[in-house]
């Protein structure tokens, strides 16, 4: 039997969607820590290189703290609006039809 799904808990919501976007945030910041790291070895600049292979090397590092905390900040906010304005449209429209088992 169908029901429909006319209220969720924006808190709860948005807990649960700043705990996703952290964990993209974390993906992606693998994967830009990891290019920072290969692509020092890439450059074919003028002279040494000494601190100028530094700095990519630490923004990917920095990429792995920053970008899962942001993700899973502006996924906390995304989350909060999407449950208030689904509430909104909820009470409009009766809610989206689901079967429970």
């Amino acid at each position: 039997m169908a029901q429909h799904l006319k209220r969720v808990g924006p808190m709860s919501l948005a807990k649960t969607l700043a705990v996703l976007y952290a964990a993209a945030g974390l993906l992606v910041g693998c994967i830009i820590a990891a290019i920072s790291m290969l692509a020092p070895s890439m450059w074919t600049g003028t002279g040494s290189g000494g601190m100028n292979m530094l700095f990519p090397m630490v923004g990917g590092l920095g990429a792995l703290i920053v970008l899962p905390l942001l993700y899973a900040l502006f996924g906390f906010i995304g989350g909060l609006i999407f449950g208030a304005l689904y509430n909104f449209v909820a009470g409009l429209t009766g809610g989206i039809e689901v079967d429970l088992v």
